[in-house]
């Protein structure tokens, strides 16, 4: 069944009506004139929204009504499309140009909804296989029987006891989410450094990824099916213990062994080495850390490769991380006045650090200078495995700044396990 024709052009004959759709088209006719030729009472503007639409070849998807077409204005484009619409369930087909618009109809609304139902279905199915793959992946079922000591190797219990203080969770179970680059949490020197300990600590199975506590966007699964996840994004638990009594007994066991230097036996064969270790790594990355920070507050670019890591290393054997970062200091100086006399890039005046480093070291073993080094920058605080490494598990306080990493401050025999 056809639209109704409007009440302003009623007493024309369908004949008429044709002629008048005619002539409005015929742009050589003024619109004021067949106003008056027609006898229609209605502002030049308005005519077009009186003029009925046109039936198409078009049917209805839902009713299969007839689709008109509305009529578009005379100075529009013709290859502009206009709107289609079902005069008898009131479906709207919006033209290319209009398609941003959303059809209200009854048929329309209801199968938003359904649409809308299904994609919710099959997005919270994916989610519970993506979590569910997660979990079995990265995630840890908690133990029935708690881990002892004895399942730490030394290396692993300073950087759980770096974690745990580091984390703004009040839980000793659910962790939550880390930041890099030490933000908040400041948990080690850099970003790549925490992404390691975190990953460490799960491939231990001291920590796990909490699945179904993490947000979806946590996780991406590949075309090609492979699952992985934002180290950054995912919440995380610890594993190593069913209940918060015995997470916290099991930490400050550790803490007292430390303390007392009552270690566990297995601790005693290379635990002296592993401190050692670690000392000298995070020496390095403390160097390195504030390497960055001072070419970065004189806008010069910070890349450092592996002749820069050689020459840290190197200095670090014998001078104490207080001592390189004087020599880092100065260095970084020495490049930005080098750079302004000789006029030469930021890039190349970065360059010249690392020797300039070398130098230094070389004169002052050479000269035998006493070369005191420089006092902690308050704005780069010590991390937290560097905290524990420093105060608790070596027991050097300040001086494992101050002192250039040795294994002979590392190895004051420990007491006896306290089990034998």
């Amino acid at each position: 069944m056809p639209p109704e024709v409007d009440p302003k052009i009623a007493h024309l004959s369908p004949d008429d009506i044709e002629l008048l759709v005619a002539c409005y088209y015929d742009k050589t006719n003024k619109v004021v004139d067949i106003l008056e030729q027609f006898e229609i009472d209605v502002h030049p503007t308005q005519l077009r929204k009186l003029l009925p639409p046109s039936i198409t070849d078009e049917h209805c998807p839902y009713c299969s009504g007839a689709l008109y077409k509305e009529r578009p204005a005379r100075t529009e484009p013709s290859s502009l499309d206009c709107d289609l619409f079902c005069d008898k369930c009131g479906h709207r087909e919006f033209a290319e140009y209009y398609s941003w618009k959303t059809c209200n109809c009854a048929a329309c609304t209801e199968r938003r909804r359904i649409e809308a139902k299904e994609e919710a279905r099959l997005r919270q199915s994916h989610e519970e296989v993506v979590r569910s793959r997660a979990h079995y992946s990265f995630g840890h079922d908690r133990p029935s029987t708690p881990y002892t000591i004895y399942d730490f190797q030394i290396t692993e219990a300073v950087y759980l006891l770096a974690l745990m203080r580091a984390s703004r969770a009040e839980s000793l179970l659910a962790l939550g989410t880390f930041s890099p680059n030490g933000i908040q949490d400041n948990i080690t020197t850099s970003t790549d450094q925490t992404s390691l300990l975190l990953r460490e600590l799960r491939d231990a199975g001291v920590i796990g990824v909490a699945a179904y506590q993490s947000p979806i966007e946590a996780f991406d699964l590949g075309d090609d099916d492979t699952l992985s996840y934002y180290i950054f994004k995912v919440h995380y638990e610890t594993t190593f213990a069913p209940d918060e009594d015995t997470a916290a007994e099991l930490l400050k066991e550790i803490e007292q062994a430390f303390r007392t230097k009552n270690w566990p036996h297995h601790w005693r064969f290379d635990g002296a080495e592993d401190l050692y270790d670690l000392w000298k790594k995070f020496a390095l990355e403390e160097s390195l850390q504030y390497l960055r920070y001072y070419l970065e507050e004189r806008k010069l670019p910070y890349n450092p490769g592996p002749k820069t890591l050689q020459v840290l290393e190197s200095a670090l054997e014998n001078f104490s991380t207080s001592q390189v970062v004087k020599m880092i200091w100065a260095a970084a100086k020495g490049a930005v006045d080098f750079m302004q006399r000789k006029g030469v890039s930021a890039k190349h005046a970065a360059n010249t650090v690392p020797g300039a480093i070398q130098r230094y070291a070389d004169r002052v073993l050479a000269e035998g200078w006493d070369y005191k080094g420089f006092e902690r920058n308050y704005n780069m605080p010590r991390s937290m495995v560097v905290e524990i490494l420093h105060d608790l598990a070596l027991q050097l306080g300040s001086k494992g700044w101050s002192t250039s990493p040795n294994l002979e401050s590392v190895s004051n025999q420990p007491l006896i396990d306290a089990s034998e």
